[in-house]
């Protein structure tokens, strides 16, 4: 979830999220908990965006993430 350009997760303390989108709309954040972690790349323009996400660690992977703003 994005809020006032901030990202942070919505469902409680499971994980935790740092980064945002800047005013250009690109979007960075990094989401971990415990030793894992993704890394989060993209770009929101009006109210939709689109973007990528890769893990670190032994075994990586990856996929990509669309959004759409709400309320």
């Amino acid at each position: 979830m994005i809020e006032n350009g901030q990202a942070r997760y919505a469902g409680g303390n499971d994980f935790t999220v740092s980064g945002g989108v800047q005013l250009s709309g690109a979007v960075r954040a990094v989401i971990s908990r415990g030793s894992d972690s993704a890394s989060v790349v993209g770009r929101l323009s009006g109210s939709y965006g689109n973007g990528t996400w890769t893990t670190a660690g032994s075994t990586p992977c990856g996929g990509r993430w669309n959004a759409e703003r709400r309320g």
